[in-house]
């Protein structure tokens, strides 16, 4: 069983590895090809450097699994900060990923303007760091319950501590070694972890897609 996923605005690969681990444990034969305007010397896949969009649409027709990690400094926290205006992608890429058909999932941070998006955050797979991410995926699935803790959130920049919880990564964040392990991300540089999301996150939606995936061409081909 073959499958070729499609990763856009892949940065360094945190998402592509998850599902190449959930869909792999399913018994996929799974191809990823990550396509970042950045270069991305460490993507674990194959990896074209260039438009995001402009590659989706030459090549869409390839590919059974779509994903897109779209740009979110335009819905960050930091945007007030940075008083600086920046584009969105997401409305471009929905449209462009519902016209297809296809299984897909857009990621984004808290406050973004995603469809029915479920939230995950680490403590839902036991990474003691308190970090919200949201999930447009086709076919809907559910999110997990509520994330829940007695432990405070370490203050960004300060170095964790292990009676708090670990701050999302942001910038140059103290404890590069203790994030690496405890997202499951140990190749990737302090930039790079800055802007993933932890493979866990995608290697759960994977599962839960494969669930209600049995009405599209993905399983039909097989």
């Amino acid at each position: 069983m073959n499958l070729k996923i499609l990763d856009l605005f892949c940065g360094a690969g945190g998402a592509a590895a998850g599902y190449f681990q959930g869909f792999s444990e399913a018994g996929f034969t799974v191809e990823v090809t990550g396509v970042d305007i950045n270069s991305q010397p460490r993507y674990p896949f194959n990896f074209c450097q260039g438009d995001a969009l402009e590659f989706f649409d030459k090549y869409e027709h390839e590919f059974d699994f779509l994903h897109a990690s779209t740009p979110c400094q335009k819905h960050s926290v930091l945007k007030a900060v940075a008083e600086k205006e920046y584009p969105c992608f997401i409305e471009a890429t929905r449209c462009r990923f519902k016209a297809t058909g296809k299984p897909y999932c857009i990621e984004n941070v808290v406050g973004a303007p995603l469809e029915f998006p479920i939230t995950l955050c680490g403590l839902n797979f036991g990474i003691p760091m308190h970090g919200h991410r949201l999930f447009e995926c086709r076919p809907i699935i559910l999110s997990p319950p509520p994330c829940q803790t007695n432990l405070k959130t370490q203050k960004c920049g300060r170095k964790p501590e292990e009676t708090r919880l670990l701050a999302r990564p942001a910038g140059h964040f103290a404890g590069l070694a203790i994030y690496r392990q405890a997202m499951g991300v140990p190749g990737m540089t302090q930039s790079e972890i800055a802007q993933c999301i932890p493979p866990a996150f995608t290697r759960w939606i994977a599962g839960q897609m494969l669930n209600q995936l049995s009405n599209f061409d993905i399983y039909n081909r097989l």
